[in-house]
């Protein structure tokens, strides 16, 4: 095993690892970025200005500001008043540049961003900020029931590799794998429980009744960004009947397309590559920024016809999209679903098939998704599947990309099966040694832990740091000349 001295490099931190936090500092000088509400970010404690003083730092003023203006996916997720929002995102861009420059001052180093991706404006100011030193970040990306693939990019999502090295415990591939039907199954039984009116009142009107008595001063703990307040009770309810008219529409819809569906299956002779796309449960939470350039299902449709593929094509929701409460709260399915988003699939020549169509067949409609587990599911039986984004399985047997997929129907090309085997290796080979458990971080299952489970959790995280630091330090584009 490596050993480490501090000094060697230097991890910064952003968001809630406390118990990683306690490792990392054992073996490097480590420092803390926190978000205390707006304009209240502090690096070490110390309050950082709300706008740059470099000119190195300024020029970048043009670059972040559209980075930010293409992050209307997490906008629209999170918040209610968006009357402010041009004027925001150039104080956004402002404050990132603000701590771009604070956070250069380190030299070579690592940002741990604690979390599978940036799902928040605040974890993408610092991605930002690091993305324009230079300094690698570290994501955990949960890909099965707790488990995390330590991932690091540099520039952008789609440059996001796994980490070298191998330092925790095997995972066997068979546990990542379960038959679709099955899950669908479960998933049905559970959403037509939560789905009911009398379950959703219930769910507003206590989170109505959390937000009237939560302390006003609360809310700079929350990820506030200024005046772009969150969802309220009456967004809430907006955004419930909306999903409700939504999966109303879409459900007759389906029963309108069946007849055409198998006249176009049963006049399909010559095989013809039909693309199905496979939707994602709230893409703009799961597919953004994870899912690249094509993040969004009208994105894709929109490629598949620019690039000129004829014909119809098939569209299948996800089975938890029909529920409107997860948990004890809405699950804000609704921001991405609507009347006016399935009229725009028709539109654009889509058909939407039965919640029971067979994904796990072969067959000439080939799914199409942007970074779902459904390529897993299909690849380990031996069948092909398209994935349009950059996936933490990117290089799996058996998966197309979007404009491979595309060539394929222009030239009349036909797909064939893979050796099932093949991506199985794969996927024991990406994640055998590399996979670490969440538990421990999670107050939800920290009684559950024993203390030797504990211990030999710390000591793989700590074997994980090692390598993590070991590798070469990263010359970063440090600013230096004084503007003001």
């Amino acid at each position: 095993m490596s050993t480490l001295g501090k000094g060697k490099s230097q991890v910064i931190f952003f968001g809630k690892r406390e118990i990683i936090y306690d490792i990392f500092r054992n073996y490097v000088n480590c420092h803390t970025l926190s978000f205390e509400g707006y304009s209240d970010w502090k690096l070490d404690g110390v309050k950082i200005p709300q706008s740059p003083s470099t000119y190195s730092a300024i020029r970048l003023y043009p670059e972040v500001l559209t980075f930010f203006q293409k992050c209307t996916p997490i906008f629209s997720r999170h918040y209610k008043e968006l009357f402010f929002l041009d004027l925001e995102l150039r104080t956004i861009a402002l404050q990132t540049l603000a701590i771009f420059e604070n956070i250069s001052k380190f030299g070579s180093s690592i940002a741990y961003m604690g979390t599978s991706g940036s799902h928040h404006i605040p974890s993408m100011m610092f991605e930002m900020a690091c993305r324009l030193l230079g300094v690698p970040q570290v994501f955990e990306v949960q890909i099965y029931d707790g488990l995390a693939l330590p991932m690091v990019q540099k520039n952008s999502v789609e440059d996001r590799l796994p980490i070298s090295s191998r330092p925790f415990e095997k995972f066997q591939i068979s546990s990542l794998v379960h038959p679709l039907d099955k899950k669908f199954k479960a998933s049905v039984s559970w959403v037509n429980f939560h789905s009911s009116y009398s379950k959703a009142f219930v769910v507003i009107t206590k989170s109505a009744i959390r937000k009237l008595l939560r302390p006003k001063n609360l809310w700079k703990k929350h990820r506030h960004i200024s005046k772009l307040s969150f969802h309220g009770t009456v967004t809430d309810i907006k955004i419930w009947f909306s999903h409700l008219t939504a999966i109303s529409y879409y459900r007759n819809l389906q029963k309108a397309h069946s007849s055409s569906i198998n006249n176009i299956l049963e006049s399909n002779s010559r095989g013809k590559l039909i693309p199905l796309i496979v939707a994602h449960f709230q893409p703009e939470s799961t597919t953004f920024p994870e899912g690249g350039r094509l993040h969004n299902h009208l994105d894709i449709v929109v490629e598949l016809r620019a690039k000129g593929v004829i014909g119809p094509i098939f569209y299948k929701e996800h089975p938890i999209i029909f529920a409107s409460i997860l948990g004890d709260q809405l699950s804000k399915s609704g921001v991405s679903r609507s009347k006016q988003y399935y009229d725009s699939l028709i539109a654009l020549g889509c058909f939407f098939v039965s919640d029971d169509y067979n994904l796990l067949h072969f067959d000439t409609a080939l799914p199409i998704t942007i970074t779902g587990s459904i390529a897993i599911e299909r690849g380990v039986r031996g069948l092909p599947t398209v994935v349009v984004g950059p996936a933490w399985y990117r290089g799996l047997p058996g998966t197309l990309t979007l404009d491979q997929f595309i060539d394929k129907i222009l030239t009349g090309g036909n797909l064939c099966r893979h050796d099932q085997e093949d991506s199985i290796k794969f996927l024991q080979q990406l994640v055998n040694g590399r996979l670490f458990s969440l538990k421990p971080l999670l107050w939800a299952y920290r009684k559950e832990i024993e203390d030797m489970e504990m211990q030999e959790w710390r000591f793989q995280f700590h074997k994980f740091i090692c390598e993590l630091i070991d590798d070469p330090p990263v010359q970063i584009n440090k600013p230096n000349d004084s503007l003001l």
